[in-house]
C-alpha cells in the first residue's frame, strides 16, 4: 500500500503546515522540490513548491 502523499503550493512554509495538519506530527517528508511552469524559455515562470510526505514516518519501501 503507498502511504505517501504529494502536495503541492505557491510557498513551502503553508505545505509544510497543510503536512503536519492532515499527516500528523509524526510525518516524514521524503522530499521537497521547487517547480518552475509555463513561462517563455525559462522568462516569466511561475515558481511553486512540491513536498512528499509520508505518515507516521513510514515509506512505501519494504524494509529488510
Amino acid at each position: 500500500m503507498d502511504t505517501q502523499r504529494r502536495f503541492e503550493g505557491p510557498d513551502l512554509e503553508s505545505l509544510l503546515a497543510q503536512v503536519q495538519r492532515e499527516l500528523g506530527s509524526e510525518a516524514s517528508i521524503l522530499e521537497a522540490n521547487k517547480l518552475r511552469t509555463g513561462g517563455l524559455g525559462g522568462f516569466f515562470a511561475r515558481e511553486r513548491f512540491e513536498v512528499i510526505a509520508s505518515p507516521n514516518g513510514t515509506t512505501s519501501e519494504a524494509e529488510p
